[in-house]
């Protein structure tokens, strides 16, 4: 076995399960499939964002005014039908049957039949899935040492670690700027 990942490792589908406990106390399980960035990008970009009104003074005469309550308002619109699309897109993915044929179609059934907070706390969950994970860099700039080590080799005196502190392997990033 490579210490590298591998492509094939890596494709295919990978899931989330996502318990929610609503304010009214229900508790529901789900299975999400977690979009390719492709897959993510493809459906968040099908919807074009609102083009910024020129509706704000300026020396030029009127600038864009990203601050303008009707932008806003339609521009939250197109986040709010981007958040459904993404749930839609995971939920059919993690083998829910949803009403519609399109994934339009299951965006619309979803908003209009579940609670806000529920398609929220879903997309927040697929969000921190899509954009998770930490990546460090392996090279000479960058050496991976545990807490123990650069304690050892720093002004830090070992006494003043908790106890327990630098026992565990977890990576701690060496450098100049680390300690």
């Amino acid at each position: 076995m490579s210490d590298f990942a591998t492509f094939e490792e890596l494709a295919g589908d990978h899931h989330l399960n996502v318990t929610i406990m609503t304010d009214y106390g229900d508790v529901r399980r789900f299975r999400l499939k977690i979009p390719s960035f492709i897959e993510w990008n493809e459906t968040w970009y099908r919807l074009r964002d609102v083009p910024i009104p020129n509706t704000r003074a300026g020396a030029n005469g009127k600038e864009p005014n990203p601050l303008d309550t009707e932008y806003r308002a339609k521009q939250a619109d197109v986040d709010m039908r981007r958040k459904l699309l993404i749930v839609a897109h995971a939920l059919a993915g993690g083998g829910m049957t949803i009403p519609g044929e399109t994934l339009e179609e299951k965006a619309d059934a979803l908003g209009r039949k579940w609670d806000g907070a529920i398609i929220n706390a879903l997309f927040t969950a697929l969000k921190g899935a899509y954009e998770g994970g930490q990546a460090y860099r392996d090279d000479a700039g960058a050496v991976f040492r545990t807490l123990r080590e650069i304690a050892a080799k720093s002004h830090v005196a070992l006494q003043h670690l908790p106890d327990g502190v630098g026992e565990d392997e977890r990576p701690v990033e060496s450098g100049p700027d680390s300690v």
